[in-house]
Protein backbone atom coordinates (compact mmCIF):
# COMPACT_ATOMS: atom_id res chain seq x y z
CA UNK A 1 0.00 0.00 0.00
CA UNK A 2 1.36 3.41 -1.19
CA UNK A 3 1.63 6.23 1.82
CA UNK A 4 -1.15 8.20 0.32
CA UNK A 5 -3.22 5.53 0.08
CA UNK A 6 -2.30 4.40 3.76
CA UNK A 7 -2.67 7.90 5.47
CA UNK A 8 -5.87 7.82 3.23
CA UNK A 9 -7.33 5.32 5.36
CA UNK A 10 -5.83 5.75 8.25
CA UNK A 11 -6.41 9.38 8.92
CA UNK A 12 -9.14 10.33 6.78
CA UNK A 13 -11.29 7.19 7.04
CA UNK A 14 -11.61 7.06 3.16
CA UNK A 15 -11.12 3.88 1.24
CA UNK A 16 -9.97 6.07 -2.26
CA UNK A 17 -9.28 8.89 -3.83
CA UNK A 18 -11.91 10.82 -5.66
CA UNK A 19 -11.36 11.49 -9.06
CA UNK A 20 -8.50 14.23 -10.18
CA UNK A 21 -7.21 14.29 -5.96
CA UNK A 22 -3.99 11.85 -6.33
CA UNK A 23 -2.92 13.85 -9.41
CA UNK A 24 -3.14 17.12 -7.46
CA UNK A 25 -1.28 15.88 -4.41
CA UNK A 26 1.28 14.21 -5.92
CA UNK A 27 1.72 17.00 -7.36
CA UNK A 28 2.28 19.59 -4.81
CA UNK A 29 4.45 16.64 -2.71
CA UNK A 30 6.33 16.95 -5.52
CA UNK A 31 6.67 21.10 -5.46
CA UNK A 32 5.13 22.19 -8.29
CA UNK A 33 2.91 25.08 -8.57
CA UNK A 34 -0.96 23.85 -8.95
CA UNK A 35 -4.13 25.60 -10.04
CA UNK A 36 -7.19 23.15 -9.67
CA UNK A 37 -10.71 23.99 -10.40
CA UNK A 38 -12.83 21.33 -8.91
CA UNK A 39 -16.38 21.70 -9.54
CA UNK A 40 -17.81 21.97 -5.66
CA UNK A 41 -18.31 18.31 -3.39
CA UNK A 42 -15.02 17.10 -5.56
CA UNK A 43 -13.03 17.26 -2.25
CA UNK A 44 -11.05 20.12 -2.49
CA UNK A 45 -9.64 20.05 1.08
CA UNK A 46 -7.76 17.34 0.97
CA UNK A 47 -5.33 18.87 -1.76
CA UNK A 48 -4.10 20.77 0.74
CA UNK A 49 -4.74 18.48 3.97
CA UNK A 50 -2.97 15.28 3.21
CA UNK A 51 0.12 16.92 2.04
CA UNK A 52 0.46 19.10 5.06
CA UNK A 53 0.91 15.71 7.01
CA UNK A 54 3.71 14.57 5.02
CA UNK A 55 5.10 18.02 4.30
CA UNK A 56 8.34 18.71 6.34
CA UNK A 57 7.16 21.94 6.50
CA UNK A 58 3.71 24.13 7.53
CA UNK A 59 1.31 24.71 4.94
CA UNK A 60 -0.20 27.94 5.14
CA UNK A 61 -4.29 27.81 4.05
CA UNK A 62 -6.27 31.03 2.70
CA UNK A 63 -9.37 31.06 3.49
CA UNK A 64 -12.17 33.42 3.36
CA UNK A 65 -14.76 30.96 5.24
CA UNK A 66 -13.87 31.84 8.90
CA UNK A 67 -16.80 28.98 10.16
CA UNK A 68 -14.94 26.72 7.63
CA UNK A 69 -11.51 27.26 9.00
CA UNK A 70 -12.77 26.47 12.98
CA UNK A 71 -14.63 23.10 11.76
CA UNK A 72 -11.31 21.94 9.50
CA UNK A 73 -8.78 22.33 12.27
CA UNK A 74 -11.03 20.51 15.04
CA UNK A 75 -11.53 17.83 11.99
CA UNK A 76 -7.55 17.48 11.91
CA UNK A 77 -6.50 17.49 15.29
CA UNK A 78 -9.46 14.76 15.68
CA UNK A 79 -7.27 12.83 13.25
CA UNK A 80 -4.21 13.65 15.20
CA UNK A 81 -3.03 16.70 13.59
CA UNK A 82 -1.92 18.11 16.80
CA UNK A 83 -0.36 21.22 14.67
CA UNK A 84 -3.92 22.77 13.44
CA UNK A 85 -4.40 26.22 14.06
CA UNK A 86 -6.25 29.22 12.68
CA UNK A 87 -5.70 32.90 12.20
CA UNK A 88 -8.88 35.49 11.74
CA UNK A 89 -10.47 38.66 13.25
CA UNK A 90 -12.99 36.04 14.99
CA UNK A 91 -10.50 34.52 17.20
CA UNK A 92 -9.03 36.02 20.24
CA UNK A 93 -5.69 38.00 19.50
CA UNK A 94 -3.74 36.36 22.37
CA UNK A 95 -4.95 32.75 20.17
CA UNK A 96 -3.46 34.34 17.34
CA UNK A 97 -0.21 35.39 18.61
CA UNK A 98 0.42 32.04 20.06
CA UNK A 99 -0.33 30.57 16.75
CA UNK A 100 2.17 32.59 15.30
CA UNK A 101 4.79 31.69 18.07
CA UNK A 102 4.06 28.09 17.02
CA UNK A 103 4.99 28.79 13.57
CA UNK A 104 8.02 30.87 14.33
CA UNK A 105 8.91 27.79 16.94
CA UNK A 106 7.92 24.71 14.39
CA UNK A 107 4.72 23.03 16.43
CA UNK A 108 2.55 24.56 13.94
CA UNK A 109 1.81 22.02 10.56
CA UNK A 110 -1.48 23.53 9.26
CA UNK A 111 -2.07 26.67 9.75
CA UNK A 112 -5.59 28.63 8.10
CA UNK A 113 -5.45 32.14 7.51
CA UNK A 114 -8.64 34.86 6.55
CA UNK A 115 -7.19 36.41 3.63
CA UNK A 116 -7.50 39.76 5.33
CA UNK A 117 -4.88 39.08 7.49
CA UNK A 118 -2.14 39.86 5.32
CA UNK A 119 -2.78 43.92 5.57
CA UNK A 120 -2.55 43.55 8.80
CA UNK A 121 0.58 45.79 9.96
CA UNK A 122 3.26 43.16 10.44
CA UNK A 123 1.27 40.31 9.85
CA UNK A 124 3.80 39.19 6.49
CA UNK A 125 6.82 40.24 8.53
CA UNK A 126 6.34 37.83 11.27
CA UNK A 127 6.15 34.95 9.18
CA UNK A 128 9.11 36.23 6.84
CA UNK A 129 12.31 34.09 6.79
CA UNK A 130 10.29 31.05 7.90
CA UNK A 131 9.93 27.95 5.76
CA UNK A 132 6.90 26.63 4.32
CA UNK A 133 6.05 23.49 1.92
CA UNK A 134 2.88 24.84 0.74
CA UNK A 135 0.48 28.01 0.36
CA UNK A 136 -2.73 27.46 -0.37
CA UNK A 137 -5.43 29.47 -1.66
CA UNK A 138 -9.11 28.76 -1.37
CA UNK A 139 -11.61 29.99 -3.42
CA UNK A 140 -8.70 31.73 -6.00
CA UNK A 141 -11.22 33.17 -8.20
CA UNK A 142 -11.39 35.83 -5.41
CA UNK A 143 -8.27 37.04 -6.51
CA UNK A 144 -9.55 38.80 -9.46
CA UNK A 145 -11.31 41.51 -10.48
CA UNK A 146 -12.98 40.29 -13.32
CA UNK A 147 -14.39 37.25 -11.58
CA UNK A 148 -17.71 37.08 -10.03
CA UNK A 149 -16.75 37.18 -6.08
CA UNK A 150 -13.96 39.45 -5.94
CA UNK A 151 -12.52 40.27 -2.87
CA UNK A 152 -9.99 42.86 -2.57
CA UNK A 153 -7.86 41.43 0.32
CA UNK A 154 -6.95 38.54 -1.74
CA UNK A 155 -4.87 41.40 -3.84
CA UNK A 156 -2.35 41.20 -1.13
CA UNK A 157 -1.27 37.61 -2.07
CA UNK A 158 0.90 38.20 -4.79
CA UNK A 159 3.39 39.98 -2.31
CA UNK A 160 2.88 37.27 0.04
CA UNK A 161 3.93 34.63 -2.57
CA UNK A 162 7.15 36.81 -3.35
CA UNK A 163 7.78 37.72 0.19
CA UNK A 164 7.54 33.92 1.82
CA UNK A 165 8.57 31.88 -1.43
CA UNK A 166 6.97 28.38 -0.46
CA UNK A 167 8.00 25.62 -2.20
CA UNK A 168 4.33 25.17 -3.43
CA UNK A 169 1.32 27.49 -4.67
CA UNK A 170 -1.86 25.83 -4.38
CA UNK A 171 -4.40 27.72 -6.14
CA UNK A 172 -8.45 26.34 -5.46
CA UNK A 173 -11.84 27.16 -7.02
CA UNK A 174 -14.88 25.86 -7.82
CA UNK A 175 -15.99 27.84 -11.23
CA UNK A 176 -13.87 29.82 -13.08
CA UNK A 177 -13.46 30.62 -16.99
CA UNK A 178 -10.47 29.98 -19.24
CA UNK A 179 -9.84 33.66 -18.67
CA UNK A 180 -10.26 33.83 -14.74
CA UNK A 181 -7.56 30.90 -14.15
CA UNK A 182 -5.00 33.01 -16.50
CA UNK A 183 -5.76 35.57 -14.13
CA UNK A 184 -5.61 33.36 -10.97
CA UNK A 185 -2.16 32.31 -12.08
CA UNK A 186 -0.82 35.59 -12.78
CA UNK A 187 -1.89 37.27 -9.72
CA UNK A 188 -0.72 34.65 -7.37
CA UNK A 189 2.88 34.88 -9.43
CA UNK A 190 2.86 30.84 -10.20
CA UNK A 191 5.92 29.51 -11.63
CA UNK A 192 4.59 27.22 -14.51
CA UNK A 193 1.79 25.70 -12.85
CA UNK A 194 0.41 22.64 -13.42
CA UNK A 195 -3.79 23.24 -14.14
CA UNK A 196 -5.54 20.23 -13.41
CA UNK A 197 -9.55 20.92 -14.50
CA UNK A 198 -12.37 18.43 -13.81
CA UNK A 199 -15.09 18.41 -16.12
CA UNK A 200 -17.84 20.75 -14.52
CA UNK A 201 -20.40 19.05 -15.41
CA UNK A 202 -23.02 17.15 -12.63
CA UNK A 203 -25.58 14.68 -14.57
CA UNK A 204 -27.12 14.43 -11.94
CA UNK A 205 -28.24 17.56 -11.16
CA UNK A 206 -32.21 18.45 -12.70
CA UNK A 207 -31.50 22.02 -14.19
CA UNK A 208 -34.99 24.39 -14.81
CA UNK A 209 -36.10 27.69 -14.92
CA UNK A 210 -39.18 29.59 -14.63
CA UNK A 211 -40.42 33.42 -15.15
CA UNK A 212 -42.43 33.80 -12.55
CA UNK A 213 -43.86 37.24 -11.12
CA UNK A 214 -42.57 38.33 -8.10
CA UNK A 215 -46.31 38.22 -6.49
CA UNK A 216 -46.41 34.14 -7.39
CA UNK A 217 -42.78 33.38 -6.79
CA UNK A 218 -43.86 31.84 -3.11
CA UNK A 219 -46.70 29.61 -4.15
CA UNK A 220 -44.76 27.92 -6.58
CA UNK A 221 -41.54 27.89 -4.13
CA UNK A 222 -44.19 25.96 -1.99
CA UNK A 223 -45.58 24.02 -4.89
CA UNK A 224 -42.00 22.54 -5.48
CA UNK A 225 -41.52 21.74 -2.26
CA UNK A 226 -44.54 19.94 -1.89
CA UNK A 227 -42.93 17.24 -4.73
CA UNK A 228 -41.48 14.07 -3.86
CA UNK A 229 -37.89 14.17 -3.07
CA UNK A 230 -37.31 17.63 -2.93
CA UNK A 231 -36.17 18.10 0.46
CA UNK A 232 -33.66 18.79 2.56
CA UNK A 233 -33.42 22.31 0.15
CA UNK A 234 -31.70 25.21 0.38
CA UNK A 235 -33.65 28.53 -1.00
CA UNK A 236 -31.22 31.36 -2.20
CA UNK A 237 -32.66 35.05 -1.77
CA UNK A 238 -31.41 38.09 -3.06
CA UNK A 239 -32.06 39.96 0.04
CA UNK A 240 -31.71 39.62 3.99
CA UNK A 241 -35.29 40.64 4.41
CA UNK A 242 -36.70 38.29 1.51
CA UNK A 243 -35.04 35.28 3.62
CA UNK A 244 -36.63 36.12 6.68
CA UNK A 245 -40.19 36.61 5.22
CA UNK A 246 -39.41 33.24 2.94
CA UNK A 247 -38.71 31.34 6.05
CA UNK A 248 -41.46 32.64 8.11
CA UNK A 249 -43.72 32.26 4.93
CA UNK A 250 -42.62 28.49 4.61
CA UNK A 251 -43.09 27.91 8.54
CA UNK A 252 -46.74 29.46 8.54
CA UNK A 253 -47.21 26.53 5.30
CA UNK A 254 -46.32 24.00 8.11
CA UNK A 255 -42.94 23.39 6.37
CA UNK A 256 -39.74 23.39 9.19
CA UNK A 257 -36.99 26.02 7.62
CA UNK A 258 -34.09 28.48 9.27
CA UNK A 259 -33.02 31.67 7.82
CA UNK A 260 -29.31 32.80 7.35
CA UNK A 261 -27.79 35.99 6.63
CA UNK A 262 -25.04 38.22 7.46
CA UNK A 263 -27.35 39.94 9.29
CA UNK A 264 -28.43 37.93 12.01
CA UNK A 265 -25.77 37.16 14.87
CA UNK A 266 -22.69 34.66 14.86
CA UNK A 267 -24.47 32.66 17.23
CA UNK A 268 -28.12 32.65 15.29
CA UNK A 269 -26.26 31.66 12.43
CA UNK A 270 -24.58 28.84 13.74
CA UNK A 271 -27.50 27.49 15.28
CA UNK A 272 -29.75 27.51 11.79
CA UNK A 273 -26.67 26.00 9.88
CA UNK A 274 -26.52 23.55 12.87
CA UNK A 275 -29.98 22.64 12.71
CA UNK A 276 -30.16 22.32 8.88
CA UNK A 277 -27.12 20.03 8.66
CA UNK A 278 -28.46 17.82 11.40
CA UNK A 279 -32.09 17.61 9.93
CA UNK A 280 -33.97 19.56 12.35
CA UNK A 281 -34.81 21.46 9.81
CA UNK A 282 -36.16 20.79 6.26
CA UNK A 283 -35.15 23.92 4.16
CA UNK A 284 -32.57 26.49 4.79
CA UNK A 285 -33.51 30.40 2.84
CA UNK A 286 -30.86 32.25 2.70
CA UNK A 287 -28.91 34.77 0.99
CA UNK A 288 -25.39 34.34 -0.69
CA UNK A 289 -23.90 34.37 2.84
CA UNK A 290 -24.65 30.48 3.61
CA UNK A 291 -23.58 27.84 1.55
CA UNK A 292 -19.44 27.83 1.59
CA UNK A 293 -17.68 24.83 3.06
CA UNK A 294 -21.33 23.60 3.86
CA UNK A 295 -20.98 19.77 4.11
CA UNK A 296 -24.32 18.69 4.04
CA UNK A 297 -24.27 16.19 1.06
CA UNK A 298 -28.23 15.45 0.67
CA UNK A 299 -29.48 18.84 -0.09
CA UNK A 300 -32.30 17.45 -2.55
CA UNK A 301 -33.17 21.00 -3.99
CA UNK A 302 -31.44 24.39 -4.73
CA UNK A 303 -34.33 27.03 -5.53
CA UNK A 304 -32.75 30.38 -6.40
CA UNK A 305 -36.08 32.92 -6.20
CA UNK A 306 -34.01 35.54 -8.32
CA UNK A 307 -31.40 35.52 -10.74
CA UNK A 308 -27.73 35.36 -9.56
CA UNK A 309 -25.22 38.19 -11.17
CA UNK A 310 -23.10 35.16 -12.87
CA UNK A 311 -23.30 32.17 -14.22
CA UNK A 312 -20.10 31.32 -11.90
CA UNK A 313 -22.19 32.43 -8.92
CA UNK A 314 -25.03 30.09 -9.85
CA UNK A 315 -23.50 27.21 -10.34
CA UNK A 316 -21.09 27.09 -7.32
CA UNK A 317 -24.89 27.66 -5.29
CA UNK A 318 -26.61 25.11 -7.25
CA UNK A 319 -23.67 23.18 -7.01
CA UNK A 320 -24.68 22.26 -3.33
CA UNK A 321 -27.29 20.11 -4.39
CA UNK A 322 -27.14 15.88 -4.72
CA UNK A 323 -23.34 15.74 -3.22
CA UNK A 324 -24.01 12.42 -2.40
CA UNK A 325 -24.57 11.59 -6.59
CA UNK A 326 -28.07 11.36 -6.42
CA UNK A 327 -31.00 13.19 -8.67
CA UNK A 328 -31.73 16.69 -7.11
CA UNK A 329 -33.31 19.56 -8.74
CA UNK A 330 -31.55 23.38 -9.36
CA UNK A 331 -34.90 25.68 -9.91
CA UNK A 332 -34.36 29.48 -11.13
CA UNK A 333 -37.22 31.64 -11.06
CA UNK A 334 -36.72 34.56 -12.84
CA UNK A 335 -38.55 37.99 -14.52
CA UNK A 336 -37.25 40.57 -16.67
CA UNK A 337 -37.99 42.95 -14.65
CA UNK A 338 -34.96 40.82 -12.47
CA UNK A 339 -32.43 41.39 -14.68
CA UNK A 340 -33.22 45.34 -15.32
CA UNK A 341 -33.07 45.88 -11.60
CA UNK A 342 -29.34 43.87 -11.73
CA UNK A 343 -27.94 46.36 -14.98
CA UNK A 344 -29.67 49.51 -12.88
CA UNK A 345 -27.60 48.80 -9.74
CA UNK A 346 -24.16 47.76 -12.09
CA UNK A 347 -24.81 51.27 -13.79
CA UNK A 348 -24.84 52.70 -9.96
CA UNK A 349 -22.03 50.94 -9.42
CA UNK A 350 -19.43 52.55 -11.14
CA UNK A 351 -19.08 56.56 -11.46
CA UNK A 352 -19.14 58.83 -14.34
CA UNK A 353 -15.59 60.30 -15.63
CA UNK A 354 -16.51 63.54 -14.12
CA UNK A 355 -16.98 62.41 -10.66
CA UNK A 356 -12.92 60.72 -11.21
CA UNK A 357 -11.62 64.33 -12.57
CA UNK A 358 -13.57 65.77 -9.19
CA UNK A 359 -12.27 63.04 -7.41
CA UNK A 360 -8.99 63.41 -8.50
CA UNK A 361 -8.59 67.24 -8.15
CA UNK A 362 -9.33 67.11 -4.55
CA UNK A 363 -6.99 64.72 -4.01
CA UNK A 364 -4.01 66.92 -3.62
CA UNK A 365 -5.45 68.85 -1.10
CA UNK A 366 -8.04 67.17 0.60
CA UNK A 367 -7.00 63.47 2.59
CA UNK A 368 -8.87 60.69 1.30
CA UNK A 369 -10.57 59.94 5.08
CA UNK A 370 -11.86 64.10 4.25
CA UNK A 371 -13.09 63.67 0.94
CA UNK A 372 -16.49 61.76 1.49
CA UNK A 373 -18.60 64.92 2.20
CA UNK A 374 -18.45 66.44 -1.56
CA UNK A 375 -19.75 63.41 -2.74
CA UNK A 376 -22.18 61.56 -0.81
CA UNK A 377 -24.37 61.34 -3.21
CA UNK A 378 -22.07 58.30 -4.38
CA UNK A 379 -23.25 55.17 -3.11
CA UNK A 380 -20.43 53.26 -0.21
CA UNK A 381 -19.74 50.76 -3.08
CA UNK A 382 -19.25 53.26 -5.57
CA UNK A 383 -17.14 55.44 -3.49
CA UNK A 384 -14.83 52.45 -2.37
CA UNK A 385 -14.14 51.78 -5.92
CA UNK A 386 -13.78 55.23 -7.07
CA UNK A 387 -10.91 55.79 -4.30
CA UNK A 388 -9.23 52.12 -5.73
CA UNK A 389 -9.24 53.14 -9.04
CA UNK A 390 -7.26 56.36 -8.48
CA UNK A 391 -5.00 55.35 -5.49
CA UNK A 392 -4.41 52.18 -6.77
CA UNK A 393 -5.07 48.71 -4.35
CA UNK A 394 -2.89 50.13 -1.49
CA UNK A 395 -6.26 52.00 -0.61
CA UNK A 396 -7.63 48.53 -0.02
CA UNK A 397 -4.54 47.91 2.93
CA UNK A 398 -5.29 51.01 4.22
CA UNK A 399 -2.53 52.57 2.52
CA UNK A 400 -2.07 55.87 0.02
CA UNK A 401 0.93 55.06 -2.38
CA UNK A 402 2.89 58.29 -3.39
CA UNK A 403 1.92 57.75 -7.56
CA UNK A 404 -2.19 57.96 -8.42
CA UNK A 405 -3.31 57.08 -11.56
CA UNK A 406 -4.80 59.33 -13.72
CA UNK A 407 -8.94 59.87 -14.09
CA UNK A 408 -8.36 58.68 -17.39
CA UNK A 409 -6.83 55.37 -16.60
CA UNK A 410 -8.79 54.71 -13.68
CA UNK A 411 -11.95 55.69 -16.01
CA UNK A 412 -10.66 52.61 -18.39
CA UNK A 413 -9.76 50.17 -15.05
CA UNK A 414 -13.53 50.42 -13.85
CA UNK A 415 -15.16 50.61 -17.64
CA UNK A 416 -13.73 46.98 -17.95
CA UNK A 417 -14.56 45.68 -14.52
CA UNK A 418 -18.58 46.95 -15.76
CA UNK A 419 -18.48 45.52 -18.94
CA UNK A 420 -17.32 42.35 -17.38
CA UNK A 421 -20.18 42.17 -14.84
CA UNK A 422 -22.34 43.34 -17.75
CA UNK A 423 -21.10 40.24 -19.79
CA UNK A 424 -21.18 38.07 -16.80
CA UNK A 425 -25.09 39.18 -16.41
CA UNK A 426 -26.02 38.34 -20.20
CA UNK A 427 -24.47 35.14 -19.63
CA UNK A 428 -26.80 34.33 -16.61
CA UNK A 429 -29.55 35.67 -18.83
CA UNK A 430 -29.47 33.78 -21.75
CA UNK A 431 -29.18 30.61 -19.08
CA UNK A 432 -32.47 31.54 -17.89
CA UNK A 433 -34.35 32.29 -21.07
CA UNK A 434 -32.41 29.89 -23.59
CA UNK A 435 -35.08 27.64 -25.18
CA UNK A 436 -32.23 24.96 -25.84
CA UNK A 437 -30.36 22.77 -23.56
CA UNK A 438 -29.27 24.58 -20.27
CA UNK A 439 -26.28 22.43 -19.76
CA UNK A 440 -25.14 23.14 -22.87
CA UNK A 441 -25.04 26.92 -22.70
CA UNK A 442 -23.82 26.33 -18.64
CA UNK A 443 -20.88 24.39 -19.91
CA UNK A 444 -19.94 26.52 -22.97
CA UNK A 445 -19.68 29.62 -20.56
CA UNK A 446 -16.95 27.38 -18.60
CA UNK A 447 -15.33 26.62 -21.91
CA UNK A 448 -16.34 22.99 -22.24
CA UNK A 449 -17.80 21.17 -24.98
CA UNK A 450 -21.24 19.33 -23.96
CA UNK A 451 -23.42 17.52 -25.99
CA UNK A 452 -26.15 19.10 -27.88
CA UNK A 453 -28.97 17.81 -25.26
CA UNK A 454 -28.16 16.45 -21.86
CA UNK A 455 -31.12 14.58 -21.29
CA UNK A 456 -32.06 16.67 -17.46
CA UNK A 457 -32.85 19.69 -17.94
CA UNK A 458 -36.14 20.82 -18.46
CA UNK A 459 -35.72 21.63 -21.76
CA UNK A 460 -33.99 18.34 -22.98
CA UNK A 461 -36.52 15.72 -20.56
CA UNK A 462 -39.72 16.86 -18.60
CA UNK A 463 -40.03 14.44 -15.61
CA UNK A 464 -42.82 12.27 -15.44
CA UNK A 465 -46.30 13.29 -13.72
CA UNK A 466 -46.05 16.06 -11.03
CA UNK A 467 -44.55 14.89 -8.24
CA UNK A 468 -42.07 13.12 -9.61
CA UNK A 469 -38.37 13.08 -8.72
CA UNK A 470 -35.87 13.17 -11.31
CA UNK A 471 -34.36 10.13 -12.29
Amino acid sequence: MSQLQEILEERFGLSGFRPGQRPVIEAVLEGRDVLAQWPTGAGKSLAFQLPAMLAPHPTLVVSPLVALMHDQVQRMRQMGLEGAASISAHSPPQQNLQTLRDLQQGRARLVYVAPERFSAPGFLQALQGLSFSLLAVDEAHCITQWGHDFRPDYLRLGQAVTALRPRSVLALTASATPAIRQQIARRLEMRQPQVFVLPLDRPNLHLEALEVHHQTRRQVLLSHLGRRGALPAVIYTSRRQDAQEVAAFLLASGILSECYHAGLSADRRRLAQERFLAGEVAVMVATVAFGMGIDKADVRSVVHLAPPPSLEAYYQEAGRAGRDGDPARCLLLYSKADFALRRTFARRRYPDREVLDAMSAALPKTPPTELRAPFRHLSPECWRMSLTALLGHGWNAGQVPAKRNTPRSAWMYLEGLRRAEVERLDGMEHFARTRGCRRRVLLSWFGESPAPACGNCDHCRRPGKPGDSPA
